[in-house]
């Protein structure tokens, strides 16, 4: 089925496949023994994307108060913001129950306009970290110890300024990383340790500046090499040779920025693969492991049966979703954005341990049969934050589905324009940017930031961190990228004494948005192997300047 994406400002023509409809149909739910088909997708898989994380703010945070208990949070909420905001212990507590704000459907209004007015009164979390400790400023995150800015991390320990990061300890300023231990500045590594600046590598150790290695180590500036030990540039060196690079590179800055562009141009020399798929079968997309007949998915780990699905594990049968799983097996969710451990979601946003949900913001702790609740816990049967009964339910259901296919919002995700964040502060400016006018000629909010501090740096920092004083961590930075104030805190320092790291000239904003203009962008196109001609589906665009191989003809060439 050919279509054209309804948004005026896209009107992108995609293909909804007969597997995309079988698995509709699949997801579709029955309510009072009544099957009610979901309708295939009105606009094309970027502009669901960007309509998912328009309701994710990861980055923007703000100093706030608890509205129940006055405590000091910092939230993704701003100060002026029209939502009720709690911390932690508040929202989680059992002094205040979301069932006091439930109201009637009205059925001469729509439906979903109905539940932006339930959000408006409805306290909510002041961040989403589910089972952590000593994480408070830590976002989208899980099951952590003692991590710092972080966002999207799972049982993690010791880790400051990660993105997407997982089962991982001592690792600082990375992101798409797994099981890795004392990493700095690392994308896409796998099971590495001591090693720093680096890109899609696996068990390697005590590495600088590798890409695409694997069991390396002592090496540094290397491109594609298995099981080596003393190599820089791919060539063998003696380990005084690889201790007095290593050494220049970390306490000369200027050594530094000449070795890293150097590095950049020697990899333009190697093939790239086209896509890493590990363990796969039948799938397209990048940044695959243990997957199985999915489609256009990136960043996944044993996900089955899906398509259209982003930074997400241990998912069957669903489409598209972001994060959502990893932790826990999550099966048969649609338009979902975050949460983990769902069943038979459909619509929802940061709803985690729960099934058969429709519609619903932040409802937790094995709520089932929900429909357009807020800020729910352990409940089911209820509609508007109202309780029902199990029959009351399923007839009320029924009739506001029946609403909402006649006014056309049935299947669609939660609008843009009903975020609770303006489209400036979430995650959909990172990836598809707008200017201002053009976000509000979308009828989107914009949000005129604060200007955070932006006075000179006064304090020399030392090139060699073996030269840096304590008094450092009373001391105000100032970014070289942006200017904006940054400080160092104790533990990070610790961190880079222990690796023998310079302490970074800009904020960890910038270094952030340094490593994701890195990433390869999440789109397909079709091109040919290089080596051998066979048509491949890849991350690289034709215009780039990448030797591109397809998997065998890259195996080929680095084994």
């Amino acid at each position: 089925m050919q279509k054209i994406c309804l948004n005026s400002w896209c009107r992108a023509p995609f293909e909804v496949t007969q597997s995309d409809l079988a698995l509709l149909d699949e997801l579709s739910p029955s309510v009072g023994g009544k099957k009610y088909e979901i309708p295939p997708p009105t606009l094309c898989p970027d502009c669901r994307q960007r309509r998912r994380l328009a309701w994710r703010n990861e980055r923007n945070l703000y100093r706030d108060t608890c509205d129940r208990c006055g405590k000091s949070i910092v939230s993704m909420y701003a100060p002026d913001s029209p939502y009720a905001v709690y911390c932690y212990e508040c929202w989680w507590g059992d002094q205040w129950d979301a069932l006091e704000y439930g109201t009637d459907v009205d059925f001469t209004r729509p439906f979903l306009e109905q539940v932006a007015e339930l959000r408006m009164r409805v306290p909510r979390l002041y961040l989403f970290n589910l089972h952590s400790e000593n994480c408070i400023y830590t976002s989208h995150s899980a099951n952590n110890k003692n991590c710092y800015m972080g966002v999207a991390l799972g049982k993690c320990e010791d880790c400051y300024y990660g993105h997407w990061v997982l089962e991982s300890k001592n690792v600082v300023d990375s992101m798409y990383c797994e099981y890795c231990e004392r990493c700095y500045d690392c994308s896409y590594c796998l099971h590495c340790y001591g090693t720093a600046f680096s890109q899609s590598c696996q068990n390697c150790r005590d590495s600088l500046f590798c890409y695409e290695c694997k069991g390396c180590e002592r090496c540094i500036g290397c491109v594609g090499l298995r099981q080596k030990e003393l190599h820089i540039f791919n060539q063998p060196v003696s380990a005084q040779e690889y201790a007095r690079v290593k050494e220049e590179l970390l306490t000369s800055p200027e050594a530094f920025a000449a070795f890293a562009e150097k590095w950049r141009a020697f990899k333009l020399t190697f093939p790239h693969r086209f896509a890493l798929q590990i363990n796969c079968t039948s799938v397209s997309g990048d940044d695959l492991y243990n997957c199985k007949n999915v489609k256009h998915c990136f960043n996944c780990r044993d996900v089955e049966d899906s398509a259209y699905i982003y930074d997400s594990g241990k998912n069957k049968d669903s489409m598209d979703t972001y994060e959502h799983g990893w932790l826990v097996q999550s099966q048969l969710n649609y338009e979902l954005h975050a949460g983990m451990a769902g069943y038979h979601l459909l619509f929802c946003h940061i709803c985690a341990e729960g099934r058969d949900l429709l519609y619903s913001d932040c409802c937790h702790n094995n709520s089932a049969d929900l429909f357009g609740c807020i800020s729910l816990k352990h409940k089911r049967y209820c509609i508007l934050n109202k309780q029902y009964t199990k029959e009351e339910y399923e007839k009320l259901a029924q009739k506001i589905i029946e609403q909402m296919v006649k006014d056309g919002t049935w299947g669609e995700f939660l609008p843009a324009a009903r975020s609770p964040f303006a489209y400036n502060e979430s995650v959909a400016q990172e990836y598809f940017p707008l200017t201002k006018g053009e976000i509000l000629k979308r009828k989107w909010r914009w949000k005129e930031m604060e200007e955070r501090g932006f006075s000179s740096n006064k304090h020399a920092v030392p090139p060699d961190i073996r030269t840096v004083k304590d008094d450092i961590l009373q001391e105000t930075l100032a970014c070289a990228t942006c200017g904006r104030n940054f400080k160092i805190i104790p533990q990070e320092l610790r961190f880079y004494r222990e690796m023998l790291l310079p302490i970074p000239s800009s904020c960890h904003d910038c270094r952030h948005r340094r490593r994701m203009q890195l990433r390869n962008p999440r789109h397909l196109w079709s091109r040919t192997c290089a080596k051998c001609g066979k048509g491949i589906e890849t991350t690289y665009s034709p215009e780039r300047p990448e030797i591109v191989f397809c998997e065998e003809c890259y195996l080929k060439e680095v084994y």
